[in-house]
């Protein structure tokens, strides 16, 4: 394994069986690349905003995690980045399964766009 450092925005500090992220001393997958292992958390002075993580890649992908991340690449030096507009958006209904409901409409999610 090669050692990188990675600037990712998602991690738990703290592990727990049901969560397949990345997580100190965890393995994730990047998708369409490659499995990475988190080495290490660098904490601003707050002692709780994340600065940095750094990670440890599998090249030959043999390592074999659950979680899959979605990710960005940093470009390419000298390369303009994509621009992008990300908006983030209320869930469109306020219970969980509208279907069961009589009156599916009336449970619209007023603050959904």
């Amino acid at each position: 394994m090669h050692s990188r450092m990675m600037h990712l925005p998602f991690i738990r500090l703290k592990d727990c069986k049901d969560y397949y992220g990345l997580a100190p001393g965890k393995s994730v997958l990047l998708r369409y690349a490659f499995p990475i292992k988190c080495t290490e958390v660098i904490l601003g002075e707050d002692n709780e905003s994340i600065l940095e993580i750094r990670a440890e890649y599998d090249p030959s992908k043999k390592t074999k995690p659950k979680g899959v991340l979605h990710w960005v690449a940093e470009p390419t030096p000298g390369v303009e980045p994509l621009k992008v507009e990300v908006r983030l958006f209320e869930k469109l209904f306020l219970s969980e399964n509208p279907a069961e409901l009589d009156d599916w409409l009336g449970d619209l999610n007023p603050q959904s766009k």
